[in-house]
């Protein structure tokens, strides 16, 4: 029986972190890592691996170690309002970014009225327009509705596509796993600039204010998100198996097209990227709801709800149309990469040591609507 209380469950918590992490990186990595490392491909997937268990540990011990408050807390407060435009712009670039990879995918899905040669033309772009409402849509709801949503979308979001990678792993060159090439600066770069596709974990602080109990279980939290990248990075070198890791480096959009070399058992089906393509859309909704969603949240620190309806409808167009201007896929993600490495990632650590230092004050007496609206 469902509570009505603006608040979320620690499961549902859970459930919006994995997904995130899962959603936005699942589509990028497995092409990025063979890109970026080549035949030492396995080295340079442990090497990101250990890198994003620094990352996520550090940022939810940064938010476990002191009540999780700061000034931002309080929408007329100064700094509140220079954190809610940086978090604003950085959400908005991400919002930008996932469109562009939603066309990408529905480019070679081969989904009707999408020509993938035309990218992002206006009608390809025309075509996510339904999506971007339906998450505007959610986005005008609050946090305990948005965790409903993960929850029940989270299973269809990433256990169909390991069901598809078991069957093909009677084709997979399991040399692949065998980590070859050595440790340099190159390598460890590399790596960190790939920790971009998980930032969205920097969200959990936001989502703890929001939940039932404030003593959440980090420990757990952490071995949650983590297995969710553990699952990438083991995808991505079963993709490179049966791919070929020349053929992977070459097809930026191989977590599509892989599945047009997988059949199910009889023959039933041979092209299981038409099927799978709607499993795609579903992680994919997921991340721009999330960002959304945040989008909205970041505004209500400083505006009228009714306001912050109008300009977040404003800026979804924005962000729509201002894919048409962007170059190919491939130039947009390699660009991201660069701006994450730069500038999100430190960033996403710099805001949370900034909070961690703020003093809290008064937060523990807000109702739960207030925080929600405040908070995340």
């Amino acid at each position: 029986m469902f509570s009505h209380n603006g608040m979320i469950s620690e499961k549902q918590m859970r459930r919006i972190l994995m997904l995130s992490v899962f959603s936005s990186s699942i589509f990028v990595l497995p092409y990025l890592f063979a890109n970026m490392f080549g035949n030492a491909i396995a080295l340079g997937v442990i090497i990101f691996m250990i890198m994003a268990a620094l990352y996520v540990g550090v940022i939810l011990k940064l938010a476990n170690t002191e009540p999780v408050g700061s000034a931002a807390s309080c929408p007329n407060a100064v700094y509140g309002r220079i954190e809610a435009m940086v978090y604003i712009v950085r959400y908005i670039i991400r919002l930008v970014f996932y469109i562009t990879l939603a066309v990408a995918i529905l480019g070679e899905g081969q989904v009707p009225f999408v020509d993938k040669s035309a990218g992002n033309s206006l009608s390809n772009v025309l075509v996510a327009l339904p999506l971007l409402l339906v998450a505007y849509y959610g986005a005008n709801r609050n946090i305990e509705k948005q965790g409903r949503i993960n929850e029940m979308i989270f299973w269809a979001a990433f256990f169909p596509y390991v069901v598809m990678m078991i069957f093909g792993l009677k084709e997979m060159d399991h040399k692949i796993l065998i980590p070859r090439g050595s440790i340099d600066l190159s390598i460890l770069l590399r790596s960190y600039a790939l920790l971009t596709f998980i930032v969205p974990v920097e969200i959990y602080p936001q989502l703890k204010i929001n939940s039932y109990k404030k003593d959440t279980s980090g420990i757990l939290t952490y071995i949650s998100v983590m297995l969710m990248i553990i699952l990438v990075a083991v995808l991505s070198l079963v993709m490179g198996g049966i791919y070929g890791l020349n053929g992977m480096a070459d097809e930026p959009m191989v977590s599509v097209a892989i599945m047009r070399y997988i059949e199910l058992p009889l023959g039933v089906l041979q092209r299981f990227d038409v099927l799978m393509i709607w499993f795609f859309m579903t992680g994919i909704f997921a991340v721009l709801s999330g960002v959304v969603f945040r989008i909205r949240k970041q505004l209500l620190k400083f505006i009228s709800k009714t306001k912050a309806e109008i300009i977040l409808f404003i800026i979804v167009l924005a962000a729509l149309l201002s894919c048409v201007r962007l170059p190919g896929y491939v130039v947009t993600l390699d660009a991201f990469v660069v701006y994450g490495a730069f500038v999100d990632v430190p960033l996403s650590m710099l805001t949370m040591i900034l909070r961690r230092r703020q003093s809290v004050t008064g937060i523990g007496n807000k109702p739960a609507e207030d925080i929600t609206d405040y908070e995340l």
